[in-house]
């Protein structure tokens, strides 16, 4: 299963097997949560590491059924007036140069809306051919992409988690991601420190279904969460 935590590193193109080449830049930060309440464009940071000017592309990709099996992603193009644009999308990298390339909300969302942002060395700022950047022999040759994950925040947010417990199912009915820390089968007298947790921690987003791991023998579930940018964990009992 695609996990969403798999952009916090390098995604490598290249044949495997290989050393690991060097990073021809480096790109901070690799998670960004847009909030609407900023109402701010929010700076990407691109440094170059190579002793060469380089060509950079920019790629917006929607994630569609983020954090499950059916996790896909769907090119967005700058003409299409989605909820995002960044700007610029190709520039040249000088040797040990900055870059700042910029997200803009263009308008409000309803839900927590998923992007991935890819960077990828291209041969000229007129072409989307790649670029070589690493040789490793006389015949092979990789370059690095980097992919930065975006969550556009709506303006307010509004949880809502239901339960299946015939199909032992989680569904997020709200607007924003629910992200589930652990889970218990409990009697409703019984105390907090007295029950047995199941640690599974992971995002569930709106509108999608988890299936918990551990079915049920007796008592209601205590489902403990947290809410992005919260510290706090709360906790939902079903019967």
């Amino acid at each position: 299963m695609k996990q969403l935590t798999a952009v916090l590193s390098a995604i490598l193109l290249g044949l495997m097997g290989i050393h690991a080449a060097m990073a021809n830049m480096s790109v901070y930060p690799m998670v960004i949560n847009l909030d609407e309440k900023r109402n701010e464009n929010t700076p990407i940071q691109i440094t170059s590491k190579s002793e060469n000017t380089q060509y950079v592309r920019v790629v917006v990709k929607e994630v569609i059924h983020p954090a499950t099996p059916e996790e896909q992603e769907r090119e967005v193009k700058s003409w299409q007036g989605k909820n995002i644009v960044v700007s610029p999308v190709k520039f040249a990298l000088p040797a040990g140069a900055n870059k700042l390339v910029r997200i803009i909300a263009l308008q409000p969302v309803s839900h927590e809306h998923v992007y991935r942002i890819y960077f990828e060395p291209v041969a000229a700022l007129d072409s989307d051919a790649p670029a070589v950047t690493n040789k490793i022999n006389a015949s092979i040759g990789m370059s690095l992409i980097w992919g930065v994950l975006v969550r556009q925040q709506p303006l307010i947010a509004q949880p809502a988690v239901e339960y299946d417990r015939h199909k032992q199912q989680l569904h997020n009915r709200g607007n924003v991601r629910v992200i589930l820390q652990r889970y218990s089968y409990c009697k409703k007298e019984m105390k907090e420190n007295a029950c047995q947790w199941i640690q599974d921690q992971r995002s569930v987003y709106p509108g999608e279904r988890y299936t918990l791991k551990i079915q049920p023998k007796h008592g209601a579930l205590r489902l403990v969460f947290k809410l992005q940018g919260e510290d706090q964990e709360k906790i939902s009992v079903f019967p």
